[in-house]
């Protein structure tokens, strides 16, 4: 049986609306990649079975996609995937499309990301095809193309899209005290293979610092002869 085989979702953000588009492939249907590999095929398109033509969503529409989404995956369990051997879960699909709201980007952001969108006029041969940097020469493509009976918007890149690196940078807990192990040798300072290694000098950067007793106390090793100050 064959199955659509959901891989990513890459939502557009225009001002207040959405371009949904996520990239599937069927799970008997292949292609050669640029290094002559027999891979399975991916493709991106927008998400607008149930409303042909339409690009452009607000978000009560995609809420009403997701929905119509769910109901056939509830209908036909197996014919929407993951994966080649997953199925969605009750309501997974419809949270997986919603999702795309919360991770959608501008047409500037996937280009600096190092993607390439482009907007095709597929209604007829030879296809047309535009390729938008701004989400101003987006819109104008759209505009130019309005009218046509089939619009495409997705990436050059049929299998992947790149997202801005984001680091995440965690807030840095200022403690009130600090405790610091003393024994007769002076001041610990680390514990390695089996052997403990410890300073004569009360500074920063030689002596280890715990941020609470509580890390301390189950050690054996430093039950006895240790003090905490």
């Amino acid at each position: 049986m064959s199955s659509e085989i959901l891989y990513d979702i890459a939502f557009i953000e225009v001002g207040e609306q959405y371009i949904p588009i996520i990239n599937q492939g069927s799970s008997n249907c292949y292609e050669y990649n640029q290094d002559g590999r027999k891979v399975r095929e991916r493709y991106w398109h927008v998400l607008n079975l149930g409303c042909r033509g339409k690009i452009l969503f607000s978000r009560d529409d995609i809420e009403k996609t997701a929905k119509y989404f769910e109901a056939i995956n509830e209908d036909n369990k197996g014919l929407l995937r993951p994966s080649r051997y997953m199925e969605f879960k009750t309501g997974e699909l419809e949270r997986w499309i919603l999702s795309g709201i919360k991770s959608a980007l501008t047409v500037e952001e996937y280009h600096d990301a190092g993607n390439r969108v482009l907007v095709t006029d597929c209604s007829r041969e030879p296809y047309k095809t535009v390729y938008v940097k701004t989400t101003d020469q987006l819109l104008e493509a759209l505009g130019n193309f309005k009218g046509a009976k089939e619009i495409h918007v997705g990436f050059l890149d049929s299998r992947h899209v790149y997202r801005p690196f984001q680091r995440k940078v965690r807030p840095v807990k200022e403690r009130e005290k600090f405790y610091v192990l003393r024994g007769i040798w002076g001041y610990f300072q680390r514990y390695r293979g089996q052997k403990v290694f410890f300073t004569s000098v009360l500074s920063d950067r030689s002596v280890r610092k715990f941020s609470t007793e509580k890390p301390l106390k189950p050690s054996a090793y430093f039950a006895e002869g240790f003090l905490l100050i």
